[in-house]
């Protein structure tokens, strides 16, 4: 099988990550790690000058009935690297895909996508000013024959969160970008994330969300929206497992995605 991009940035990523993570060990310790899973809004820190942060997860999905349903399983996986207090480097993609059907299967390499996070400014719970992040990505068009998307896809989402008493959190994500189709024509599409976490303990959180994955016209697939929770699990400062659960709300959305991950932080 040939060699795709994809393939090669995660090696790249994960020879980097291993080259640099005696050093980035030692660097000081900066609170508990905060991840950008499994919500789909991201949160609005970075990781931090020097440190490495991975999180990957499998995710299965249905979608269907009968003998049209298709059965999906994915491995969506994230490379955060910190360039500064306030600025990080991220590599995302999904590893690999195997799809289901009735009449068969079919499995390949999806397309990664590079970007960028600026944490913009930090909250302030009396005023109610939330802690700002600003992400644009790229969709690289990197992915096997079946799974590689048409030409380079920019995206931009801008996330605010709001602490709130009691351990509650409000958090809202808008974003925009430019697409492409199945027949490859382009097209622009809006989204949006809400979420309310909840803390429960220092070590259990939860949230539950709804979320416009896409807001374009018919033409381009419509509108895509769902609900999803999920939950955390802080095993140390450095160590979290989740567990999530989606719902499509929309008849263009997947009916069911339910997912494990685990993330570190180096």
């Amino acid at each position: 099988m040939p060699t795709t991009l994809s393939t090669r940035l995660c090696a790249v990523a994960a020879a980097l990550l291993l080259s640099m993570a005696g050093t980035a060990a030692r660097a000081e310790a900066d609170g508990a790690i905060i991840t950008d899973r499994p919500d789909i809004s991201e949160s609005s820190e970075v990781v931090g000058a020097g440190r490495f942060q991975l999180e990957t997860s499998v995710e299965w999905a249905r979608d269907g009935r009968g003998a049209a349903a298709v059965r999906e399983r994915s491995f969506p996986t994230l490379l955060r690297i910190g360039l500064s207090p306030t600025w990080e480097l991220r590599i995302e993609t999904e590893l690999r895909v195997r799809e289901r059907t009735a009449l068969g299967g079919r499995s390949g390499t999806p397309d990664t996508a590079v970007g960028l996070k600026w944490h913009v400014q930090d909250g302030d719970d009396d005023d109610f000013v939330p802690s700002v992040a600003a992400l644009l990505h790229f969709d690289l068009p990197s992915g096997s024959s079946g799974f590689k998307g048409s030409g380079v896809r920019p995206s931009l989402r801008v996330v605010g969160e709001w602490e709130l008493p009691g351990g509650w959190s409000v958090g809202a994500m808008p974003g925009i970008g430019s697409l492409s189709d199945a027949n490859g024509q382009r097209y622009t599409a809006g989204s949006l994330a809400v979420t309310v976490g909840k803390e429960f303990s220092a070590e259990w959180r939860g949230y539950v969300e709804w979320s416009l994955d896409q807001w374009a016209s018919r033409r381009h697939g419509g509108t895509i929206h769902s609900a999803d929770a999920g939950v955390a699990w802080l095993v140390n400062p450095d160590l979290q497992f989740d567990a999530s659960v989606a719902r499509g709300i929309s008849g263009a959305a997947t009916d069911w995605r339910w997912g494990l991950g685990v993330s570190v932080r180096y």
